[in-house]
């Protein structure tokens, strides 16, 4: 917890307690993805065509937990959930490679806390050899409110070159840093794998 962590009261926090539910339920992700199995990782494929919105050739891999995160103040009410949950996906639109995350923040407040991430704001990914990559955002993300569960949504796009997709399926992931407007934040990431063999998946 570096710099970012702004003080929310617990009265705050209390107000947006609500029943735990699965948060990929809201977020648009295919029901029934199109399995590719493998020996080590089923690939889950959700598109492999071309887009109806764009006319360009799109694949994308479902969204599967990244990390999850608490803050160390916030642990004494974060008991048996956590305050933000990170899922990844990558895809391919027009021959350009695509991170995505989607932080999902179980509590209304978090876009006050944290504020935005900015067009062309590079996001730091260390590896656990200790290399380092960074993605550059494609588009300003901005809080996405759910009121019906009081959470709070991100949609991060961040592209990836050559170089990147080279080191980030090579390696595993360690931590990953995010600069939010207010601060910036660094991310244990637990699923160390995921985004490797989501990449690989993406190729086949």
């Amino acid at each position: 917890m570096r710099y970012l962590i702004l003080f929310l009261s617990l009265t705050s926090f209390l107000s947006c307690a609500k029943k735990t539910i699965d948060p990929m339920a809201r977020v648009g992700q295919a029901p029934k993805p199109q399995m590719i199995e493998t020996a080590k990782f089923p690939c889950k494929v959700i598109q492999d065509g071309i887009d109806d919105k764009t006319g360009f050739y799109k694949k994308d891999i479902a969204y599967e937990k990244l990390f999850e995160y608490t803050p160390e103040k916030l642990l004494g009410y974060y008991k048996e959930k956590d305050f933000l949950t990170c899922y990844s996906s990558v895809g391919i639109l027009d021959k350009t490679h695509y991170l995505y995350l989607k932080l999902i923040f179980d509590s209304k407040d978090a876009s006050r806390a944290y504020g935005s991430i900015q067009k062309e704001q590079e996001i730091r990914i260390t590896m656990i050899d200790g290399t380092q990559t960074r993605l550059k955002t494609v588009v300003h993300v901005n809080a996405k409110p759910d009121t019906k569960s009081n959470r709070v949504i991100y949609d991060g796009i961040f592209s990836m070159n050559g170089s990147n997709r080279k080191k980030l399926k090579e390696s595993e992931v360690d931590q990953i840093e995010i600069i939010w407007t207010s601060g910036f934040e660094t991310y244990e990431v637990f699923n160390v794998d995921l985004l490797m063999n989501q990449l690989k998946c993406l190729e086949k």
